[in-house]
């Protein structure tokens, strides 16, 4: 009974160890697109239709990548990397 609880625990581990593995890897890919000094819209979320100058990324204990944007005007607000688009600088 102690062998098959072990087993569980092992399979359940690799599982675990999977999705934060796959949660590292897709952030990745999210950060190759995005550079800092890059120009972006944000086409999604609160923040939908501000632009700005991308000034920070960062990776969150849950696998999310956030940024950074710093506005025109100088104000700036944090945002999902998913949630934007690289621009031509205007």
């Amino acid at each position: 009974m102690a062998g098959v609880v072990g087993e569980a625990d092992e399979v359940g581990g690799a599982e675990h160890s999977g999705r934060i593995i796959n949660r590292f890897i897709m952030a990745s890919i999210e950060t190759t697109q995005l550079k800092d000094g890059d120009y972006c819209k944000v086409v999604k979320g609160t923040h939908a239709g501000k632009s700005g100058f991308v000034g920070d990324i960062n990776v969150s204990k849950s696998g999310n990548v956030t940024i950074t944007v710093k506005q025109k005007n100088g104000v700036r607000f944090k945002t999902l990397a998913r949630n934007v688009a690289v621009q031509a600088t205007d």
